[in-house]
């Protein structure tokens, strides 16, 4: 039963050109990043823009962008089963993804835009120069 639920829903897609995932954001619930020991990557911030709420593992670089229970869900790292209920959380309550995703694009805007990285890059460059 839990196999149908998530083969009916869930669809696994990789290695795309970027060109292509702006149309993929669009149109996509949930975006999850199964990867393990992932350093940095950059598709969970996009996702975020797009107001997507995120699955990563506890063990991603970028897990410290999402708020756990708030942007998104976190699961053990190499733990199917934990992967699989953070997936079913939205399956089951799809009411959940509206919410997720307006704090998602909020906090997008609020911490993660180029114009804050850059005022914060320019705020402790300047530190890093004046205490020296």
């Amino acid at each position: 039963k839990q196999k149908k639920l998530l083969n009916k829903y869930v669809f696994l897609k990789k290695n795309i050109k970027y060109n292509k995932m702006i149309k993929i954001y669009k149109n996509s619930d949930v975006f999850t990043l199964p990867a393990t020991k992932e350093p940095g990557s950059i598709s969970v911030l996009e996702s975020m823009s797009f107001g997507l709420p995120v699955i990563v593992s506890n063990n991603c670089g970028t897990r410290c962008y999402v708020k756990k229970n708030y942007t998104g869900r976190i699961f053990k790292d190499n733990n199917l089963k934990s992967l699989v209920n953070e997936i079913e959380f939205f399956l089951k309550n799809s009411q959940q993804i509206r919410i997720y995703r307006g704090r998602s694009i909020r906090l997008f805007k609020k911490i993660h835009t180029t114009d804050i990285f850059l005022e914060n890059f320019t705020h402790l460059t300047k530190r890093m120069f004046d205490s020296y």
